[in-house]
């Protein structure tokens, strides 16, 4: 027969180790796996329920192993947004977003650390014409612009 003096303190740790791991990040912008074609330098972190604003600091992101330089919450402290003064994306492919087991803690009573999380997205460059070329397309077409204004006269 089950005594409640043991049921209940196991309930209660299995109750505690869910709320631990419930605590997670349910969606970043740039979103993972996504494409973007101008290097960020902010990022937005969501989380499942608020955060302990007294735990988060700038360091708590890093991406590409750079953390940021400061970091916002909206008023409900569930979203975090991570400033960086110039973008830590400085090559075109892969890259890295990463926030470490219990870098930040959920709001009280319950002050559960954070669920380890890590995210990738792809840096996609668009390629800027060089000067000389858009300098030969504005003669071409002051040129055609010229054999044409004196065609009509």
């Amino acid at each position: 027969m089950w005594k409640i003096a043991s049921v209940v303190p196991f309930f209660l740790f299995s109750l505690s180790a869910w709320a631990a791991a419930a605590f997670h990040v349910v969606s970043t912008v740039p979103g993972g796996g996504s494409t973007v074609t101008v290097a960020p330098t902010l990022f937005q972190i969501t989380l499942n329920i608020a955060a302990d604003p007294t735990t988060v600091d700038a360091a708590d992101l890093t991406v590409n192993g750079i953390a940021a330089n400061s970091v916002s919450l909206d008023v409900t402290d569930e979203i975090l947004t991570f400033h960086y003064i110039v973008s830590p994306v400085t090559a075109p492919g892969l890259q890295t977003m990463d926030i470490a087991v219990s870098a930040i803690a959920s709001a009280p009573p319950n002050s559960f650390g954070i669920q380890g999380f890590d995210s990738n997205f792809t840096f996609a460059a668009v390629p800027v014409p060089e000067p000389a070329t858009l300098a030969l397309l504005g003669i071409g077409l002051a040129g055609i612009a010229f054999a044409r204004r004196r065609k009509l006269h």
